[in-house]
């Protein structure tokens, strides 16, 4: 039998339609089979993730152990920082009395072998012009001299005084308390009024 174009046509239409009308269904089973293996993928990852974080969190013994090992550091550390602040403050209590004993020495060779004096606790001859007598005043041509500190005097820095105080005895042989300076004006001398530290 044969059939005209015109009879096949609506034949395969049909079957067109059949086809559009199952896609629909078969595209929503595949969804819902993806979804449902998705949450099953998610539900192990979960609980994965949950033994893996019980396996992993910290017990009493890890906690007792981490606090051990902290003490010891802690006992191990404190000293040796307290050492290297102590070596640094008498690094610097070398280059601060270095620093005096130059500028003093200087002073006494532009003053004729004078010595500055201690004025309340400071030796202001140092900090300020002056004239070859050790007169203080405005620098210029009266005052040609210094000064031979900027600033204020430097501070012993172990016990963080700068007070000067005046010593009736050379070699010095006890600090007067003060924890500035001990200084002796007839030679000049000065040294850190500390009792281990007279010789510095």
């Amino acid at each position: 039998m044969t059939l005209s174009r015109g009879a096949a046509r609506p034949i395969l239409s049909g079957c067109a339609l059949r086809a559009d009308r199952t896609r629909p269904r078969a595209w929503a089973a595949h969804q819902a089979l993806e979804k449902k293996n998705h949450s099953a993928d998610h539900l192990e990852d979960s609980a994965e993730q949950t033994v893996a974080g019980k396996r992993t969190s910290p017990t009493l013994i890890d906690l007792a152990l981490v606090a051990v090992v902290a003490a010891v550091a802690g006992a191990v550390a404190i000293p040796l920082i307290e050492r290297g602040v102590h070596a640094a403050r008498r690094s610097a209590l070398r280059e601060n009395l270095h620093v005096l004993r130059s500028q003093i020495e200087l002073y006494r060779a532009e003053h004729g072998g004078q010595s500055p004096a201690v004025v309340n606790g400071s030796l202001p001859q140092l900090l300020r012009p002056t004239d070859r007598a050790g007169r203080m005043g405005d620098k210029g041509s009266r005052f040609p001299f210094g000064p031979y500190l900027r600033g204020p005097m430097p501070v012993n820095p172990i016990t963080g005084s700068s007070i000067v105080t005046e010593s009736l005895e050379y070699p010095f042989s006890s600090a007067s308390g003060n924890g500035g300076w001990l200084y002796h004006p007839p030679t000049g001398r000065i040294a850190a009024d500390l009792p281990a530290m007279l010789q510095e």
